[in-house]
């Protein structure tokens, strides 16, 4: 019974560990992807097109690209701000904010990827 525990959690680390290296991976990929040039498509443009599409009206897919020198910093911080309350305050990566989700989640049994 051993064997087959060792064995089972041997075999579950690893694909853990091959997951956490695809998501590294393409994550890596679209930031140089979008380093060179703007995305196609947002979300908000993917759900505008999805609304459209079953209120049964033509799709139209307006959107104009503002260089950020002509955005006000105001506006950046802002967007920033309402993504990461505590963005100034840590160095890209809120653990506090990870831990909290984590023990959210344990608490209530609900695990996402």
């Amino acid at each position: 019974m051993n064997r087959f525990r060792e064995k089972l959690r041997r075999k579950l680390e690893d694909r853990f560990r091959r997951i956490l290296l695809l998501f590294f991976v393409g994550s890596l990929f679209f930031l140089l992807q979008y380093k060179r040039q703007n995305p196609p498509m947002t979300p908000l443009m993917s759900i505008r097109m999805v609304n459209q599409i079953v209120d049964g009206r033509k799709i139209v897919l307006k959107h104009t690209r503002v260089p950020i020198e002509q955005i006000s910093n105001v506006m950046i911080y802002g967007v920033v701000a309402s993504e990461d309350q505590r963005f100034l305050n840590h160095r890209g990566v809120d653990f506090k904010a990870l831990w909290e989700a984590l023990e959210k989640n344990i608490k209530n049994k609900s695990f996402s990827i």
